[in-house]
């Protein structure tokens, strides 16, 4: 009977623990989401400054975020959101506003993705 106990509480703290992740999940990428669209529109009109500015943004949202992220999703997952924001960032400074479109749109696909792959994993964590 205390084992059942166990087992249930158990199960509980799980199910909260994952309803709590996929909540942060969600709030951080939506969060991310709209700073991306806010960079598209302004590298589409060439506006060099707040592109770059919406860009340095995202990336410390994305520094900040990453190491929840990582407990959630697969590694390389969250290494191809790193990998397109350093690709917008250089792009940026060259002032190739195609280039960091095209790239944004990639960071908008990458960052879609860690939310349908959400799910706590033990490997994740250790």
């Amino acid at each position: 009977m205390k084992s059942l106990k166990i087992a249930i509480g158990l199960f509980i703290a799980l199910l909260l623990t994952n309803i709590y992740m996929f909540n942060y999940l969600k709030e951080t990428v939506t969060s991310v989401s709209i700073k991306i669209e806010a960079a598209k529109l302004s590298a589409a009109d060439e506006d060099f400054d707040k592109t770059m500015s919406i860009l340095h943004e995202i990336q410390n949202d994305i520094d900040q975020y990453q190491n929840i992220w990582h407990i959630m999703v697969n590694h390389g997952e969250v290494d191809e959101v790193q990998t397109s924001i350093a690709r917008c960032l250089g792009y940026g400074e060259k002032q190739n506003f195609n280039d960091v479109l095209a790239n944004l749109y990639e960071l908008e696909f990458n960052i879609g993705n860690l939310l349908e792959r959400e799910y706590v994993n033990i490997s994740n964590i250790f």
